[in-house]
């Protein structure tokens, strides 16, 4: 059917989601497919509410924004699959996937992966509204998704085939990086080390580098480059002490690596940028600045629980810039209560250079048509008041040239 309707041979492999192995072999493929069958507690997404003894329960909240983003940066044909369970072998009920957590895994697939999927098993009497739900709104509003680029004053190194070079703890701390800017309600991007060139990360304001070992001769070029022409780098552990060999580099055979050898915990200047040298990655989102989260909650402990992304668009002048609210705060199981609705969310939004907003919209699956939001220009940011969160919702943004 896929060959059909594309006029090509269309590819999906099962049991494929091992990133490194879909960037160096499978960027052709159209899907592959992440089986997450393991997991502390499942790997459904949304709220795990699990009984410890007798009115106490832990609550911990399962996403798979990692796998989806990590093949979004990849820029290729490929999109992922998401397979996901209430656990192996057995199956909690507690933790079994409703129509909201169906849903949520959805929104998922909208707002992180730019085209990839979410396996929803064929129970019609349980998700039949929610697959109806989701497909009518992607498919009634395609400027939301098609023709955009992500839209992100940071990137993260993402270096998949560190493993493969003695450097296993890269991946795990990339991904624990990943929850901690999110939760943070930080917008930033993966950068490969195929992707690894000065055009790419000029792009970005700031570039974090955590527990990042091996690093080529080039790569190491490629970042001193960004740096002293203006780029900010952040660094979480080591950074570049054994070249592309396994050659144990000397501090001395560079100035940058000198920097970071000698100062930790602050911020020094590099040629006309700045090196930041911390020692976790907890440190990150700080040393981003205060004016890097986008989104603030009335309700804190809410508020973390919303997780956001961006895309703009790359052939329209002015641009338009569509920012992604997703709710976790959706609890799994047989007879769960429903999703905790937020209210009161305000966005911080980066505007582009020279630009201002000219109007605000909100829309949802949830939701018939779209809804005009209250909005100012302060500085260089567009500040949005946005309508209850249930699930899901994009905010579309046009902007307008700045007169002098």
């Amino acid at each position: 059917m896929g060959t059909k309707e594309l006029g090509r041979e269309f590819i999906v492999f099962p049991n494929g989601g091992d990133p490194k192995a879909i960037q160096r072999a499978m960027p052709d493929a159209d899907f592959v497919m992440f089986e997450k069958s393991y997991g502390d507690y499942g790997t459904n997404p949304g709220l795990v509410v699990s009984p410890l003894f007798q009115g106490v329960s832990s609550r911990v909240y399962n996403d798979n924004i990692f796998e989806h983003k990590i093949v979004q940066s990849f820029r290729q044909r490929v999109k992922p699959v998401i397979l996901t369970r209430a656990g192996y072998p057995s199956q909690p009920p507690e933790r079994f996937m409703n129509a909201d957590a169906a849903r949520l895994g959805m929104a998922e697939c909208g707002a992180f992966s730019g085209g990839g999927a979410f396996l929803i098993r064929p129970y019609f009497g349980i998700y039949h509204d929610a697959l109806n739900e989701y497909r009518r709104f992607f498919e009634t509003h395609p400027q939301l998704y098609a023709g955009l680029e992500t839209y992100a004053p940071t990137a993260v190194l993402a270096f998949l085939e560190q493993q493969w070079l003695g450097n296993a703890p890269h991946v795990g701390t990339v991904q624990s990086l990943t929850d901690r800017l999110t939760s943070e309600h930080v917008l930033f991007d993966f950068v490969s080390e195929f992707r690894l060139e000065g055009s790419v990360l000029d792009r970005y304001d700031s570039v974090v580098a955590a527990d990042l070992r091996v690093v080529s001769q080039e790569q190491l070029g490629e970042v001193e480059e960004y740096v002293s022409q203006g780029g900010h780098l952040i660094v979480a552990g080591d950074f570049a002490v054994q070249d592309e060999f396994l050659r144990d580099r000397p501090a001395e055979s560079s100035p940058l690596l000198v920097l970071i050898a000698d100062n930790h915990g602050e911020t020094m200047r590099h040629g006309g940028g700045r090196v930041t040298v911390l020692s976790s990655v907890e440190s990150v989102p700080a040393a981003l600045g205060q004016t890097a989260s986008v989104l603030a909650c009335a309700d804190a402990l809410l508020g973390a629980q919303v997780k956001a992304n961006a895309f703009q668009s790359i052939a329209e002048v002015p641009p338009r810039i569509v920012l992604h609210l997703v709710n976790y705060n959706v609890p799994l199981g047989v007879d769960a209560p429903p999703p905790t609705a937020i209210d009161e969310i305000e966005l911080l939004v980066p505007l582009p250079k020279g630009m201002r907003t000219a109007s605000a919209r909100a829309f949802a699956p949830d939701r018939d048509g779209g809804t005009t939001l209250r909005m100012e220009n302060v500085e260089n940011c567009a500040r949005i008041a946005v309508p209850g969160l249930q699930i899901y919702q994009v905010v579309e943004l046009t902007f307008e040239p700045v007169q002098d």
